[in-house]
């Protein structure tokens, strides 16, 4: 069997034209023959479609495919935007399914996930003291105002106040101390 990723080129350069006008390409990875982490997949923004190759057996098919998408799950990663580490973490997961893998090369891709895990966390963090900030300000105007709900106000502003500090600690990269 004789497994072509990328195999029409004219396709692929027509998807590329295409990516330029705003719609999103797609790479052929396989024929089809194989549903699940074989089938088709959306080139992520900024990304290039693979090189034209074939592969003598599924097997080998399944590696190239795992270096193709963990490295494009990679340069979205770089951008930390939340839609972008989506799109890593759903690329990630659709190496994790290919089933001609070895042991290693599923713990790189469980490794992998597993920092994506930890970036995706820290940013949801960095989300949450940002609302807690938020929350704080609001608090705080109530206070000023002293009206019926000043006294409130001001004990939850304190509780708030050492919970966004924490919540901005943790979402720091790790040994840059705590926030002033």
């Amino acid at each position: 069997m004789v497994v072509r990723l990328g195999a029409q080129r004219a396709a692929l350069r027509a998807l590329g034209a295409e990516r330029a006008d705003g719609h999103r390409a797609r790479a052929v990875l396989s024929h089809g023959h194989c549903a699940g982490a074989r089938r088709a997949v959306a080139i992520p923004p900024g990304a290039k479609p693979p090189p034209s190759s074939e592969y003598d057996d599924a097997t080998t098919l399944d590696r190239a495919l795992l270096d193709v998408l963990t490295g494009w799950a990679r340069e979205a990663a770089k951008k930390g935007e939340p839609s972008s580490m989506q799109t890593a973490s759903q690329l990630v997961e659709r190496a994790s399914h290919l089933p001609g893998l070895t042991a290693a090369q599923l713990a790189e891709v469980a490794a992998l996930r597993g920092e994506l895990a930890w970036e995706e966390a820290r940013g949801d963090l960095a989300r949450a003291a940002q609302s807690a900030s938020a929350a704080l300000r609001k608090l705080e105007m109530v206070e000023k105002a002293n009206g019926p709900h000043a006294s409130d106000a001001a004990a939850q502003a304190q509780k708030v106040r050492a919970l966004e500090q924490g919540l901005r600690d943790l979402s720091r990269p790790a040994g840059a101390g705590p926030s002033k």
